[in-house]
């Protein structure tokens, strides 16, 4: 297999590796790190980068105390506040790892292999390699950095106390712009509960008396009203007096003597 075609299967495995975040055991506790501490101390001469003696490479910071270190065969260890993502021990790989390179919220990493090849785990994400571009390495990868894209905003902090109101400015001699438009009228509000009943003011004096008015004119004689019933017969009156007597009537005549018959 040429050395393209390791670096195509190494990329396919990377990527698949980056989906299932294939978990090694995380290497920690004093007994751990004496273990690590002895290996540098043994094969390392402070200040100068790990070889291929001690099988690890130079250590990434990760935000806050602590830090992660990995050997040349993807064994990645924590040490302090740094959490452990994964790494690549117990898979093939076509060239050693060279270094890792932590992200910028220090919850994930990359590791770094000489021949470009780029292992992705925690919050890390997977953008290609050299060979993947088409690119074709003139000699081993030497080095790495992550580029420190928009972060997260923070949560707001607390608000402030509110500052003294500062004196009032000046009054300026700009014109008067012209009035607005009258806005609708607002809705009417509810109506208020009514008041105590107030006391009961004092009786005002009496006024004068005014003068009497001039006698108006006799109205016109009202129609004649309907008869109204017969009232009641009165009581007989006492007999009236007697009258005094005439004076005598004149003496008739004798009258003629009839003839006597046969």
């Amino acid at each position: 297999m040429g050395n393209r075609s390791m670096r195509r299967a190494i990329d396919r495995r990377q990527q698949a590796m980056s989906k299932r975040q294939r978990w090694s055991k995380t290497v920690s506790g004093v007994a751990a790190g004496a273990a690590v501490m002895s290996g540098l101390f043994v094969g390392v001469v402070p200040g100068v980068a790990a070889g291929a003696s001690t099988g690890l490479s130079p250590r990434a910071d990760a935000p806050g105390s602590g830090y992660w270190m990995v050997t040349q065969e993807g064994a990645v260890y924590a040490f302090g506040n740094a959490k452990y993502y994964g790494g690549m021990n117990g898979t093939p790989l076509a060239a050693p790892i060279v270094g890792l390179v932590a992200t910028p919220a220090g919850q994930g990493y990359w590791l770094v292999a000489r021949d470009g090849g780029v292992f992705a785990f925690g919050d890390a994400q997977f953008f290609g390699t050299p060979g993947s571009a088409g690119a074709t390495l003139t000699s081993p990868i030497a080095g790495s950095a992550s580029f420190p894209g928009p972060g997260t905003p923070g949560a707001n902090g607390p608000t402030g106390a509110t500052g003294a109101t500062g004196a009032a400015g000046p009054m300026g001699l700009g014109l008067m712009g012209p009035t607005g438009p009258t806005g609708a009228a607002g809705a009417n509000g509810p109506t208020g509960v009514q008041g105590v009943a107030g006391v009961q003011g004092l009786t005002g004096t009496t006024g004068a008396t005014g003068l009497t008015g001039s006698q108006g004119a006799a109205g016109a004689n009202g129609p004649t009203g309907a008869a109204g019933p017969m009232g009641l017969m009165g009581p007989t009156g006492p007999a009236g007096a007697t009258g005094a007597t005439g004076p005598a009537g004149a003496t008739g005549g004798t009258g003629v003597t009839g003839a006597t018959g046969p």
